[in-house]
């Protein structure tokens, strides 16, 4: 849920920068350890990449590696996968994945 700031307005937030953060630690998941001094997964604004950011928290804390199978396999074992970034199946998270998690 994000933040409120007044009575009806959001916390600011950008779901591009979001995306990139996300797209750029599965392209490249050293960039996770740096990342996480900064973001938390409840600093997302949206529900979806607050979860691909925990299933990343979750798979470095159990000591496996961060790459997109991982992620998958994760979100799919928590019935989660068909609420992350409105796709239905595997192949449709690759294809996010490759757009840098742009919208349909």
């Amino acid at each position: 849920m994000p933040e409120v700031i007044g009575i009806d307005k959001p916390a600011p937030h950008s779901e591009r920068d979001e995306r990139m953060v996300l797209s750029a630690i599965l392209r490249d998941p050293s960039r996770f350890d740096e990342a996480a001094q900064y973001v938390r997964a409840s600093h997302f604004y949206r529900d979806a990449y607050q979860k691909v950011f925990a299933a990343f928290e979750t798979l470095v804390s159990e000591g496996r590696e961060v790459h997109l199978e991982g992620v998958v396999d994760y979100l799919a074992s928590r019935k989660e996968l068909a609420n992350v970034v409105s796709v239905r199946s595997r192949h449709a998270l690759r294809a996010e994945v490759r757009s840098g998690f742009s919208h349909s």
